[in-house]
Parts: structure tokens; sequence; C-alpha cells
């Protein structure tokens, strides 16, 4: 437990939909905490594990702002990545929201021990964690708006019947907010691109009748080198999945090559 590795808590992590996350300090004085590491858990599993080297407080506006935008579908370079985005979701929605933990020591320390602490827990929502490498580059980090849009599309999809692995390890769970309404940032209106932000996180997708994953890499690729030309076309191109039939699962997508003339050799 964080508690036998000096960790108190010191607030409460909690989702008010459609997009809303915040997070309350229950102990004043750790606003002004810092150099510091915090964490989020929920139920009994940390899902998060950061540092701050300015104060405890500053650090939570910054998640409050950057994960709620991501959630509402809102992507930045740098900022929350999709998969971080839905899987918080899902996680705080399931637990009725999370606990906040904090540990301060020096900035030396905080280094030292934050590198520790992500290899002992292996959180599922941080992007250096040992299982966030098995998801592909859209599900670790937002390095450009249109794919991490495209990739929030396929999470949000339930038509798709598309779920992501539950890393608590209970099975694979439908997002339940998706019964409440339309989910934020789906609907197909262009993205803002901004910079600044802080990393995401882990899971891998899986379909009810099998794996996509190998499908999904390969379609992220091809939205990926179709960007440079004439990205919002080629995406709405190539976003076409559709469920198969006979007994199997099939995504079948179309490249419209004529887009991609022009193009250096290696992004062929």
């Amino acid at each position: 437990m964080l508690e036998d590795h000096g960790f108190v808590r010191v607030g409460r992590v909690t989702f008010q939909p459609p997009s809303t996350v915040a997070i309350h300090f229950d102990r004043r004085e750790a606003e002004s905490w810092g150099p510091a590491i915090f964490a989020f858990r929920m139920g009994d599993k940390v899902m998060r594990i950061g540092k701050t080297e300015s104060t405890l407080k500053s650090a939570m506006l910054q998640h409050e702002r950057l994960h709620s935008m991501a959630i509402g579908g809102h992507f930045q370079k740098g900022g929350t990545n999709p998969w971080e985005a839905f899987e918080l979701r899902r996680s705080l929605i399931e637990h009725g929201g999370g606990e906040l933990l904090a540990w301060r020591g020096s900035e030396t320390d905080v280094r030292v021990k934050k590198r520790q602490l992500v290899r002992h827990y292996d959180p599922p929502l941080n992007n250096d964690s040992q299982c966030a490498r098995s998801r592909p580059a859209e599900g670790r980090r937002v390095t450009d708006v249109v794919p991490a849009l495209a990739y929030w599309r396929l999470l949000n999809n339930p038509s798709a019947g598309f779920r992501v692995s539950d890393p608590l390890g209970k099975g694979d769970h439908h997002l339940r907010a998706m019964s409440e309404g339309t989910i934020p940032g789906t609907s197909g209106e262009n993205q803002t691109d901004e910079s600044d932000g802080i990393g995401g996180k882990s899971s891998g997708l899986t379909r009810n009748e099998g794996s996509i994953c190998l499908i999904l890499s390969t379609l992220m690729s091809a939205i990926t080198r179709c960007r440079r030309v004439n990205s919002w076309l080629a995406c709405k191109r190539l976003f076409w999945a559709l469920p198969g039939r006979a007994g199997g699962a099939v995504v079948e997508t179309t490249v419209d090559h004529t887009l991609m003339r022009g193009s250096e050799p290696h992004d062929r």
C-alpha cells in the first residue's frame, strides 16, 4: 500500500458528467506541498503516480483542466491522451470516485522515489509504466490532434462493439456513461490545436469476438501516414469500421491513394 511508502490521503478525485474531473483537498495544508509525489487510487488499485516540483495545488489544477478537456473531446499536443481520458472516466464512474494521496520530499528524493514507485505499482494511467508500452502510440501521447480525435471516437463507438480491457482484472466493462447520453467529443467537430500539458496511460483494446489490436494499429498508422496531405479528408475516408458477420470480426478500411501522391517515399 502507498501508506507503507509514507503517503497520506489528502483529498479525492470525482467525475461530474458529462466531462468534468474535479480534485478536492481534504487537507488544506497539503495544497502548498512541493516538491511532492501524488497518486490517484481507485478502489485498491494505484492508477496514476506523478510528481510536481512546484505545489500540489497547481499540479492538481492542471490535471483537472487537461483531463476535463480530453474527456470533452478537446485534445492538445502534450496533453491527456485519448486512452488515458477514456480509462480515467471509466474507472471514476466504476468506483464512484478515487483517492488523492501524496508524499513530499526534496527534488532529488521526489525524482528517485517516483521512478521506484512506478516500477513497483505499474500504474495504468502513467505513460512511463511497463503496461503503457503495450499500447499504440495514440494511447500513450498526443503528438497530433487529428489521429487523437479519431482514436477517441473509436474508443467511444458502441456500435462497433469495442471495449477497453479492465486494468483491475475484473473483466471487460462497457462504459456506463454511454447509457446517460451522447459522449462528448464524438460528434465530428474540428479540434483546436494548442500546446502545453501532461502525459497519459494504458491497457489494450479488445472486441467481443476477439482482439483488434493489430487492426487498430494498422488503422492508426494509415491515418498518421495520410495526415500531411489532407488530414481531415483522409480520416473521413479511412474511418469506416464495419462489424463482420459469419462468426468473425472484420474491419474494412479504404485508403484514397490519390491523396498520398506527392508524399515522401517513406510515407507510402
